[in-house]
């Protein structure tokens, strides 16, 4: 996720905001917490990764496995 608002989706010590990541923490989907992010006021990208290396669906990151990342800043903003 990528936002410019102050307000974190998590404060430790504090009650869930219901955005989805209380969900996503106990069953392991991002889906809810994606949907619900992506149309908030102040997020510029939210983007999931949840298909492990090898593998054609989503799903779990087991012992062994990996996922893979590869970004590019925007010019101007290295």
């Amino acid at each position: 996720m990528v936002h410019i608002d102050k307000a974190p989706i998590f404060t430790a010590g504090k009650k869930d905001c219901g955005k989805g990541l209380e969900a996503h923490a106990e069953d392991g989907n991002p889906a809810r917490l994606a949907k619900s992010l992506d149309s908030d006021k102040g997020i510029k990208s939210v983007v999931v990764f949840n298909t492990p290396m090898g593998q054609k669906s989503p799903g779990p990151v087991g012992p062994g496995a990996a996922t893979s990342v590869a970004s590019k800043p925007l010019p101007g903003r290295s």
